[in-house]
């Protein structure tokens, strides 16, 4: 993998306050960022989202899911539907953060599909 550390983090500490605050736009502060800033909106935290996947993809890692819930988000948002865009971003991003973290040094291998 090549030096994305910075994004990960950022990306990591969006996902914490997009399934904490969902539309309710809490306070949230990604790590090493300083002041706590509101929760992104939908169309604000989807070009992030959209970033790490494909950064990810360049690492060689599986996106299909997560695009699948980037395309759910796309849908909600164009229907007005914050709270599910809001959803279909967190799981994206947690597909990819599990699948980032699986491959760590040191981390156990991922289990065998069924």
């Amino acid at each position: 993998m090549h030096a994305s550390f910075s994004l990960r983090a950022a990306a990591f500490g969006l996902a914490i306050a997009l399934a904490s605050g969902g539309a309710a736009r809490a306070q949230y502060a990604p790590p090493g960022m300083g002041e706590p800033q509101e929760t992104p909106s939908c169309a604000e935290a989807l070009p992030q989202i959209e970033a790490l996947v494909k950064e990810a993809e360049g690492d060689g890692i599986d996106t299909s899911g997560a695009k699948a819930q980037i395309d759910a988000a796309r849908t909600a948002q164009g229907k007005g539907a914050e709270a599910e865009c809001i959803r279909a971003l967190v799981l994206a991003q947690n597909d990819v953060v599990l699948k980032l973290q699986a491959r760590a040094p040191g981390a156990a291998p991922a289990a065998p599909a069924r």
